[in-house]
């Protein structure tokens, strides 16, 4: 995730991979199939933890992380106290609730709604950021936006591709940013893949992007290497 007024990286999202044989399965493959059985309440924790073990170990090597967001399933709330899961993962590892971003999918907001947002707002409290991902993706968005409690809204990458192409998605678009920033709720673009759409965002007003452009899909060690090595 790049501030794009001065290249900087401001934060990294954790995602799930699956090397098979030599070859990288998507996840567009294997995760409904998780969410659809249960198992991906396993894989998240796994993930989380791993996140917060990185950044505990990155501190204690004299490295300042940058903040790390991580996926929620709406099936995992169906398994655990999400916020109270949360508080403790990071009262465990002695982390600032603001390393630790909260990533919870537009579609999730359908199902099990008050549940989620006593959630949202129990880790908002605590301290952690919420994002709204895959924002504009769902058809409940703006009816919802009024009484969600949220600090992002990570827009979605197949709606931003729209943007190049109509000037009804550039309107919306336009109008998002700017109920956003009225809102005081903070963008952040994803799928950004060319410098043509980064401009095009900034002439939008937006400012915070993630996306091929900037960095595909990395290891822990290589995204180590590449924005906290020497």
């Amino acid at each position: 995730q790049v501030l794009v007024t001065n290249g900087k990286i401001i934060g990294g999202e954790a995602l799930v991979r699956w090397m098979h044989e030599g070859k990288l399965i998507s996840p567009m493959r294997f995760v409904p199939i998780l969410e659809k059985t249960g198992y991906i309440f396993q894989i998240d924790c796994n993930i989380w933890e791993r996140v917060a073990k990185w950044l505990q170990d990155a501190q204690r090597r004299g490295i300042e992380p940058v903040p790390i967001s991580v996926n929620v399933s709406r099936v995992d709330f169906y398994f655990a106290d999400i916020a109270e899961h949360f508080i403790n993962l990071v009262n465990r590892y002695g982390l600032d609730p603001r390393m630790i971003g909260i990533e919870i999918t537009e579609s999730a907001l359908t199902d099990n709604i008050n549940t989620i947002l006593k959630a949202i707002r129990r880790l908002r409290d605590a301290g952690f950021h919420v994002m709204m991902d895959d924002f504009g993706s769902g058809y409940s968005s703006l009816s919802m936006l009024k009484d969600l409690p949220v600090d992002v809204l990570k827009i979605d990458m197949e709606f931003l591709r729209e943007t190049e192409h109509t000037e009804k998605s550039r309107i919306i678009l336009s109008s998002i940013i700017e109920m956003s920033q009225k809102l005081g709720i903070d963008i952040i673009t994803e799928g950004v893949e060319s410098k043509a759409q980064m401009e095009h965002l900034q002439e939008l007003g937006c400012y915070m992007y993630q996306g091929y452009y900037f960095a595909k899909p990395i290891s822990v060690a290589e995204f180590e290497a590449k924005y906290f090595g020497e």
